[in-house]
């Protein structure tokens, strides 16, 4: 499930959990193709309409184990304030949401820049 960051696009995976109308996706690790070691946590609130908010924290590393230009991101981590997006398909397994990310990452010359970016989820859920 692409849960990606767009200033360091990538993929990640996980489980979710829901419940009625609110839910948890714990993220494991990177999908492997941009982000390697993962976590972090999403909360869900589904409106009833068909629509979602989310917040929640993620961390990633990139996945490359070598070169990297020196402004590349290699460590990212920062909080998901707001996401708002829709459940998909008539089994209602898909998500698709955007929102904003607040935090930072470490390039691979070790400086730290503070950032903010949009958010994306899209998402196929197995049972």
């Amino acid at each position: 499930m692409p849960l990606g960051i767009h200033k360091a696009q990538g993929d990640t995976y996980g489980e979710a959990i829901f419940t009625g109308d609110r839910g948890t996706l714990t993220i494991q690790n990177g999908g492997g193709h941009t982000y390697g070691e993962s976590s972090g946590t999403l909360e869900f609130e589904f409106t009833g309409d068909g629509s979602f908010l989310a917040s929640g924290d993620i961390t990633v590393s990139s996945n490359r184990i070598a070169g990297h230009a020196p402004i590349e991101m290699v460590n990212l981590s920062g909080s998901i304030p707001y996401m708002r997006g829709h459940v998909l398909g008539s089994d209602g397994k898909g998500l698709a949401g955007y929102g904003l990310f607040v935090g930072s990452y470490i390039d691979a010359s070790g400086a730290t820049h503070n950032i903010r970016a949009s958010a994306y989820l899209r998402a196929c859920m197995q049972e």
